[in-house]
Parts: structure tokens; sequence; C-alpha cells
């Protein structure tokens, strides 16, 4: 129920355009539509500040934590599965820390452009 609830409350943060998607388990991905560095970082911003809002059940009063970790995306950057795991990874550094947070990726050093990316 909490997870349910979790993910309405994070649509509502988010554009009609972006994608919310549960990953499995515990892990969910948004891919927000034209958005950057500072962009997304504000996103994320609000939605740990959602998480300062108990969950209520009929069992109870619940509070989350969040660890988010972000990847930007462009033209430089590798196919969409290895773009995931940079996410994945800034999101375990959050993790390990123990804490809620926010991690962003470093950028993709690719010098030229992929071609056929979907």
């Amino acid at each position: 129920q909490v997870l349910i609830r979790f993910a309405k409350r994070t649509r509502m943060i988010l554009r009609e355009s972006d994608i919310f998607a549960r990953l499995g388990g515990d892990e969910f991905v948004i891919l927000l539509s034209s958005s950057d560095r500072a962009g997304a970082h504000h996103l994320a911003r609000k939605i740990l500040l959602n998480f300062k809002t108990p969950f209520k059940l009929l069992s109870g009063d619940y509070y989350i934590s969040a660890s988010i970790g972000i990847a930007i995306y462009d033209q430089y950057d590798e196919a969409a599965d290895q773009f995931l795991i940079r996410a994945d990874h800034a999101m375990y550094h959050i993790k390990r820390s123990g804490k809620s947070g926010i991690s962003i990726a470093p950028a993709h050093k690719r010098k030229r452009p992929l071609k056929n990316v979907v």
C-alpha cells in the first residue's frame, strides 16, 4: 500500500509528458522530457520533500526515505541500458551513505554522438 501511495504522490509532481515506471521492488525510474541538470535536481528535491509527510494507512503512519540517482542523457551518451546503469550507480552511492539524498552521475565523456540510438 505504501508503494502505491508513493507512486500516486510522485505522479502528481510530474508533468504529463514525463514517464514514471516501477523497475521492481522499491525501485522506480522517471524519464523527464526536456529537462536539464538543474531541472532534474529541482524535481528530485520536490520528491524528497514529499517524503516528509507520512503515508497514513489503517495500520499506522509510515515514513519512508528515498535515494535518488540522476543521469542526464544527451546526444553523446551511451545506449539506454548503460544510461540507466549510470543512474543506478548514482542511486546506490546515496544508499551506501545510509541517508536520503540525491546523486547526479557524471556526464558521459564520449567525443562524438552515437548513431542509431533509440
